[in-house]
């Protein structure tokens, strides 16, 4: 009997085992599934806004630093939070649109002994679905216990796994008490905009990724999209550019100036060369107001004939024809390869003095452009098509991202 008391008082349970439901104040949604994301991702938006501003982005621990009595004593004199060190936007059970997931370091040193997890959705406004409290060796290996997870299962739907640790205290036979960890596995999912309980036999694990490792990068990021997709709700998560190109992205698409095998293919990915020769062509058309076809039989390029002998593009013909592009010797164009910054500048230049009348003169304002290269990114500058990357310095070499194709296509639009 003393030994089951004093088991049940002692027994500690660092993770706290219920969920509580608690309500925000959010703007009503429309009942457009589009309208309802776009409030959602606002909402979230504000959400995280505050945790980052009330708690900021918290640093990455030192992993050589284990002082962990330290951080323990830190913590239990009132320390406060080290901030927010991850988040993700996350479909989780049968949610409807993501829900977002943050977790907060409410601890104070190097292990950051607790952290908070919390979990929000979007119905008719922003709900928290709970937090979880956990014990996290977040510096200390592979170790599992107290930690978060998301898990797939074979039919492809997430759920959150919570590893649950406690330590239960017996006596031992000499008088004193020995302790055993005691391992709990929990599963989430949400079920009718509500936050259930699944049983752990329910299904089988297909994958499965933990979050207890620092990350503050995924917060700024999540940040990012948020504002991207309040512009853009249907773009599927983890396609968004960085935050500088939101605005002239999303307006370059509004003008369909983007081909769809580049916004579909990851804003911050590099710009493939048949991408990019699409993407000129579908500026050239949007600028002329003739397509493609009609300017080749005006004048007098047979779009069938192939330029180069690794590519039948139509596009890469038609540029070719009006040597916008030369291709990379031996009667090749390398679709497949990729531009730099003062390539693609260049190409848009060659496009405004074949296609628009354009005198391509300016002064180059950079101290790190190639000859060849100069008349047409001083065009580009005085055109402000580009304004470089700061120091006076246009990073000619620099790889071509989708949403520096975007950016550069819209610029030259306007341009023109």
């Amino acid at each position: 009997m003393i030994r089951r008391i004093l088991g049940f008082v002692l027994s500690l349970t660092i993770v706290a085992a219920a969920l509580s439901i608690a309500y925000e104040p959010a703007t009503q949604a429309s009942g457009s599934l589009e309208q309802k994301l776009k409030d959602a991702y606002a909402a979230y938006s504000a959400q995280l806004n505050n945790a980052v501003n009330t708690s900021r982005i918290a640093p990455t621990p030192n992993p050589y630093d284990v002082d962990h009595e330290a951080a323990l004593q830190a913590w239990m004199d009132g320390g406060g939070s080290l901030g927010v060190f991850y988040a993700e936007l996350v479909y989780l059970g049968d949610s409807e649109i993501p829900l977002l997931l943050y977790a907060v370091d409410s601890g104070a040193g190097p292990n950051r002994y607790v952290c908070n997890i919390h979990v929000f959705g979007f119905s008719s406004g922003l709900e928290e679905y709970g937090n979880r409290y956990g014990y996290s060796f977040y510096t200390g290996g592979d170790n599992p216990l107290g930690s978060v997870a998301i898990v797939t299962d074979n039919g492809g739907t997430n759920y959150l796994l919570h590893y649950e640790r406690s330590y239960d205290f017996f006596e031992n036979d000499y008088g004193g008490f020995d302790s055993i960890d005691v391992e709990t596995r929990l599963f989430y999912a949400i079920k009718n905009n509500q936050w259930v309980d699944v049983p752990m036999t329910a299904y089988e694990v297909a994958t499965s990724r933990y979050i207890e490792r620092y990350a503050p990068e995924t917060v700024r990021d999540v940040l990012t999209e948020l504002k991207w997709l309040q512009l853009n709700p249907w773009e599927p998560l983890g396609n968004f550019p960085a935050d500088w190109a939101i605005t002239e992205v999303s307006a370059a698409v509004a003008a369909n100036l983007v081909p769809h095998s580049i916004s579909g293919n990851g804003w911050q990915n590099a710009t493939t060369r048949l991408d990019a020769a699409d993407a000129i062509v579908m500026l050239i058309e949007k600028a002329s107001g003739k397509t493609m076809e009609e300017i080749a039989s005006e004048r007098g390029w047979n779009l069938n004939i192939n330029q180069f002998s690794d590519t039948i593009s139509h596009s890469v013909t038609f540029l070719k024809y009006a040597e916008v592009t030369t291709g990379v010797g031996n009667n090749r164009y390398d679709p497949h390869g990729f531009y730099d910054r003062a390539q693609i500048v260049t190409m848009i230049g060659r496009t405004a003095e074949t296609f628009f009348g354009k005198a391509v003169q300016g002064s180059n304002p950079f101290t790190d452009v190639p000859t060849w290269a100069a008349p047409y990114v001083g065009y580009a500058a005085a055109n402000n098509i580009t304004q470089g990357v700061g120091g006076n310095r246009f990073d000619p070499d620099g790889v071509l991202e989708n949403q520096h194709t975007a950016v550069f296509c819209y610029r030259a639009f306007n341009a023109w």
